[in-house]
């Protein structure tokens, strides 16, 4: 080792927005919570999931926000006068097996119905008329689930929780499978160092071996995400490797088109005291990891090659070819890009030869374009997410300079941290401070 020195070695995290212990739980869901409930009324699958350290305050985080979300989505559906059934259902995970907290603990199974979706088998859903019925379930789910002592919280959760609200069409009540919106509050457990388990029984051991082979299990379906947005060849998501992954895998991907209408927020959860800075110091790699993911992607979905044309744009693109010269032959190419790319030749030949033109006009416009996606290949391949430091310092500062002068939220004129919209179709990292 070399000698000491007088200087600090820091790391700097770029959240989107950080939270400390002095905003509260409106707050907290106004800025993260409603957003998911809009998705979820425009029809779409949002997901809010809260990591951290065990006592890092997930868990109240996560019911807080549990009863707000109810109270906003029955608020919702009354003043849009619509006729939608909400429903609830609420499981935990411990290691390989679910269970179902509404119903007894009874077990529940994972099956893949052959499309890559995952259902629960045997999980009910409980139909909710009301506000209190939703707190109701929810408490009577909080009150079962698994916890034990922990050296840093004397009751922490030993389970993974994931509660699910739904809307249905009135006539679907007896089909919970087939929701028209959902909302995802997912509280992961909380993680634990070999250091602290000194006191821990057998079973306790394993429990702590389970919940941090899940995270361990996340956090590398992260890190693979991140290669793949970034083009890396590497482009497998290990989701098999745990329950957990597997149930969180609709939520982690990001959406497939324009119609794929999903949205998920994270909370990374951390400590004040120095004694978990190492902690800390993981949950910050997690949600940089996660908010870098969601650049890589955002910055990749900017790119639109030839394959991904609509029929408009490609009959417009044979218009304009070569100053024009085409554009009586524009209206034979009413197919999209990803057709006209897998398209044999002599299909083309036909085509074109039926709307006036020859064989010569034909191996000219299929050339160009082939030679526009070869172009759009490599400056896919060649294209990487902007990770200047100094370019988003200086967004993060300008970004605070104006929320000092035009506060629109109490936290935002502390400079804390960026509050950014979640529409987009990545995960959204954030930073929830525990409150002591």
């Amino acid at each position: 080792m070399g000698a000491l020195t007088d200087k600090v070695a820091t790391k700097k995290y770029e959240p989107h927005v950080a939270m400390g212990p002095e905003v509260d739980d409106d707050a907290v869901f106004s800025l993260l919570g409603a957003p998911l409930i809009d998705c979820m009324l425009g029809g779409g699958r949002a997901c809010c999931i809260a990591y951290g350290q065990t006592g890092s305050g997930k868990t109240h985080t996560q019911t807080n926000l549990q009863i707000r979300a109810a109270r906003e989505l029955f608020r919702a559906l009354e003043t849009r006068g619509e006729e939608l059934l909400v429903m609830v259902s609420f499981f935990e995970n411990c290691g390989d097996r679910c269970y179902d907290l509404l119903h007894e603990r009874h077990e529940v199974q994972l099956r893949d119905d052959g499309t890559g979706e995952v259902h629960l088998a045997g999980l009910r859903a409980v139909p909710c008329a009301t506000v209190e019925d939703v707190h109701d379930a929810l408490a009577f789910g909080n009150r079962v689930r698994r916890t034990e002592a922990t050296a840093a919280n004397a009751q922490s959760s030993r389970s993974h929780s994931i509660c699910t609200l739904s809307l249905h069409q009135p006539s679907q009540a007896a089909d919970a499978t087939t929701p028209v919106g959902s909302l995802r509050i997912v509280d992961l457990a909380g993680s634990e160092r070999h250091e602290n388990s000194a006191t821990h029984s057998a079973e306790r051991l394993q429990e702590m071996k389970e919940i941090n082979y899940s995270l361990g299990c996340l956090k590398e379906c992260i890190r693979s995400q991140l290669l793949a947005a970034k083009g890396k060849k590497q482009q497998h998501v290990p989701y098999r490797n745990s329950k957990l992954t597997l149930l969180l895998k609709e939520n982690l991907e990001p959406g497939i088109g324009e119609q794929d209408h999903r949205r998920t927020a994270f909370i990374a959860h951390v400590s004040p005291m120095r004694s978990s800075a190492a902690h800390s110091r993981n949950t910050l790699d997690y949600a940089a990891a996660m908010i870098e993911t969601s650049r890589a992607e955002q910055e990749r979905k900017k790119f639109v090659g030839p394959e991904q044309w609509s029929k408009k744009h490609m009959v417009d693109w044979v218009a304009q070819l070569d100053g024009g010269r085409f554009t009586h032959l524009a209206p034979s190419f009413q197919m999209t890009g990803k057709m006209f790319a897998v398209s044999w030749v002599g299909e083309l030949h036909r085509r074109v030869k039926a709307a006036g033109g020859t064989e010569a006009d034909s191996n000219f416009i299929y050339d160009a374009f082939h030679m526009e996606l070869k172009k759009a290949k490599a400056a896919q391949r060649s294209r990487k997410p902007s990770d200047s430091s100094e370019a988003r310092t200086a967004a993060v500062a300008s970004a605070n300079q104006k929320r000092k002068a035009n506060p629109t939220r109490p936290w935002e004129s502390s400079g804390l941290g960026v509050a950014m919209e979640l529409d987009v179709p990545a995960p959204h990292p954030g930073v929830h401070v525990q409150r002591e």
